[in-house]
């Protein structure tokens, strides 16, 4: 069960290991009409991948929560019903261990009926973070925002839902699906919590296999998110060999390692997590923020001139060799000019900074940003450069003004108003 890339890299793994699996029922979101009078389809990129892989057979998910809440699972898994008891009085027969229920990305809760016809330890997630670390929908997001140098992904048993009065989070998602902004029984940024039973709680299930994976300084959404998709594939292919050769494995309680970390919350990334401050926020800051969300949320910021808001777009942290910029620029945070600076240089002056390992999302030779001089074979484009925390120095290649395409930076400079100078402030209470 699954909808989006991340989900697509777990499905491959698992149907490359078909030493695993007999049958591959793919269970996902329908086809969805968008945009302006339904003039688009979003569709599935499970659906599209499953299509693909021999052996799989897709199946949908009503549109609506409430329909999915009354939803009744493929056969032939809705034909078999656990029951914690002794003894199964319904007549149902209890499922058999060879079918397992995996999600990846779901972004649905699954009720109560629906894990009954699993076995309790034939019920899988695969979660992209070090469990208990960063519980919720968005653990890539939260775990890049926060600089991490390390990450993980885990194997884990999904436990039944809570009661339908109590806010907890949904299920497992990378990005759109609400989150919490505190974590059930625990103390999170030093406020109590209300404690529920852990049997209860949406990721907190026992870790059937856990491995840590390096998250490089530069490291971006996707490129975190495939790397933890395929480990985690192949975790799971792992567990289910162990599983169908009877090889004795314990569950790890994740009860046993909270007090070893601080635990932090994933919840859903909202518009107001774009925003951006250079007077508190340093240029590494603010290309981590583009680097960890800018695929779903605007970086924006707030013109102090105009109290207008504007979108950033492709930023990068200045290096130190490009001191006239330093000596051009007010050192009032925020302050912004613009200036040419040879882009190929630029370049590889990043490309250095991270090891070969630029931000993948930053592309600065973009045809309408770069002029060429056939003489001098150099390649030039005009950016913005905004003075920020620690006298630090973010470039800016592009920028969208409200109501306004994205626009390369010199022609959104060469708009403005009487060479007006600009610069960059956030209000005391910004509206977003």
């Amino acid at each position: 069960m699954g909808r989006d890339e991340f989900s697509c890299l777990v499905l491959r793994e698992l149907h490359a290991a078909s030493d695993v699996w007999n049958e591959l029922v793919v269970v996902t979101n329908p086809d969805q009409r968008v945009g302006r009078r339904g003039s688009g389809l979003s569709v599935s990129p499970l659906k599209l991948s499953s299509d693909k892989l021999p052996g799989t057979r897709v199946e949908y998910i009503p549109h609506t929560k409430p329909e999915f809440r009354k939803w009744k699972l493929p056969e032939p898994f809705s034909s078999y019903v656990f029951s914690p008891s002794e003894g199964n009085d319904s007549g149902t027969p209890s499922p058999p261990a060879n079918h397992v229920l995996v999600t990846a990305s779901f972004g649905r809760i699954l009720t109560r009926k629906h894990l009954s016809h699993f076995l309790p330890h034939r019920r899988l997630n695969v979660h992209p973070s070090l469990l208990p670390q960063y519980r919720g929908p968005a653990p890539i997001q939260h775990s890049l925002l926060n600089g991490d140098h390390e990450t993980g992904v885990c194997v884990i048993e999904m436990l039944d839902a809570v009661p339908k009065k109590d806010p907890l989070i949904p299920t497992d998602s990378i990005g759109g699906v609400q989150g919490p902004d505190t974590i059930q029984g625990d103390n999170v940024n030093g406020e109590p919590v209300r404690s529920h039973s852990r049997k209860s709680r949406i990721d907190a299930g026992d870790i059937w296999a856990r491995n840590r994976l390096v998250q490089p300084a530069s490291a971006d959404f996707e490129q975190m998110r495939d790397l933890l998709a395929v480990e985690g594939g192949r975790l799971l292919v792992d567990v289910l060999r162990n599983f169908k050769h009877g090889i004795e494995c314990r569950a790890v309680s994740q009860i046993t390692l909270d007090d070893h970390i601080t635990i932090r919350a994933a919840p859903m990334i909202g518009l107001e997590d774009g925003l951006v401050d250079p007077a508190e926020m340093t240029a590494e800051d603010i290309c981590r923020k583009w680097r960890a969300i800018g695929h779903q949320r605007p970086i924006h910021t707030v013109m102090a001139n105009s109290g207008k808001p504007v979108q950033l777009h492709q930023v990068a942290v200045l290096s130190d060799q490009l001191s006239d910029i330093d000596q051009s620029l007010s050192l009032v945070p925020g302050s912004v000019i613009c200036k040419a600076i040879d882009m190929v240089t630029f370049t590889q002056q990043q490309a250095n900074k991270h090891g070969n390992n630029r931000d993948s999302r930053t592309n600065f030779s973009t045809a309408d940003e770069v002029t060429s001089n056939k003489q001098s074979k150099s390649r030039s484009a005009r950016c913005l450069f905004v003075r920020c925390k620690g006298n630090e120095i973010l470039v800016v290649p592009r920028i969208k003004p409200e109501g306004k395409p994205v626009l390369p930076a010199g022609d959104f400079w060469n708009g403005l108003k009487g060479g007006e100078s600009i610069r960059f402030a956030v209000p005391s209470h910004p509206t977003v």
